[in-house]
Parts: C-alpha cells; sequence; structure tokens
C-alpha cells in the first residue's frame, strides 16, 4: 500500500512538471502572438523580398489601433537576425534613442497612435552585405511593437534575401 502510494505521488510529480513545461513552451513561442498581444492593435512590418549589396530600401512597420483608445508608441525591437545586415540611414518619425539589446535592436519613440487610425514608422536602410555566404543571405527577424504604460508586444516577422551585385 504504501509503495504504491509513492508510485503515485512521483507520477503525479512527472506529469506535473511536464505540464508545466508544456505551458512554458506554448507561452513562449505563441505567446507574442496569443498572450500579449493588446487588444485592438495590429501590427505589420514590409520591407522588399529581394535587394543588393548597397541597395537603399525602406523596412515599413505599420500600426493599426482599432482599439478604443489613443497609445502612445514606446519601443520597436528588430530582431538582430534581420537588422545586422543592414545599416540604418534614417527612421521617420525620427526615434527618440536607439541602443543593442542582447538578442535585437531597440528604437524608442513618443509618438501618438491615436485610436481608429493607422501609424506608419519607416527605417531606410542600406544592405551591408554582412553575413553574406556563397552570394547570398536571407535576413529574417521579429519586430516587436510596445505602448507606453503597458507590458503587452504586438510582434510580425520581416524577410529579406540580400545578394551580391
Amino acid at each position: 500500500m504504501k509503495r504504491a502510494i509513492q508510485v503515485i505521488l512521483v507520477v503525479g510529480a512527472m506529469i506535473a512538471v511536464a505540464s508545466l513545461a508544456a505551458w512554458g513552451a506554448a507561452v513562449w513561442f505563441l505567446g507574442p502572438y496569443i498572450l500579449w498581444a493588446p487588444a485592438g492593435i495590429e501590427v505589420s512590418a514590409e520591407a522588399p523580398p529581394a535587394v543588393a549589396v548597397g541597395d537603399q530600401f525602406e523596412l515599413t512597420v505599420r500600426i493599426n489601433n482599432d482599439g478604443p483608445r489613443d497609445r502612445t508608441l514606446s519601443v520597436i525591437n528588430i530582431e538582430l537576425g534581420f537588422i545586422n545586415g543592414f545599416s540604418v540611414d534614417g527612421i521617420e518619425p525620427p526615434a527618440a534613442s536607439s541602443e543593442a539589446a542582447t538578442d535585437h535592436r531597440v528604437y524608442r519613440f513618443e509618438q501618438p497612435v491615436p485610436a481608429g487610425e493607422v501609424t506608419t514608422v519607416r527605417f531606410n536602410l542600406r544592405a551591408t552585405g554582412e553575413g553574406i555566404r556563397e552570394g547570398r543571405a536571407v535576413r529574417e527577424g521579429r519586430v516587436e511593437v510596445q505602448f507606453e504604460g503597458e507590458s503587452r508586444i504586438s510582434s510580425t516577422t520581416v524577410s529579406t534575401a540580400v545578394s551580391e551585385r
């Protein structure tokens, strides 16, 4: 009897640990899309599908605020997997500051995002050729948007292929 109770407790503990691990994995992978996106906010990022080293182009981040209230854009994070292959020649509207983080570049703003409107942020980029192997490199990464006073984020992914001239 005592042995059966011990087995039940051990199996129960193993099931609990496995359940917590599965929940953690779901939050890690799906969180930016399900759990953390503020209500009424939709974010999209667009860049050309392909550019050559030296080309100048635009990364356009659109923030659609269908929510009931105005918000203030405070941060756009761009994953290093994308931004490392490009130099940033300008941002419109201008970022208040920019800094490197562990796996992304942080651009800080104080930009109003009125309810019922779309706000656009344009990054003027130039392909540097960094990381090109065998004549081509694909730059892909997540673009995350955060608002003042909110811990939730909205995110999307952007991708551009860079080739030698």
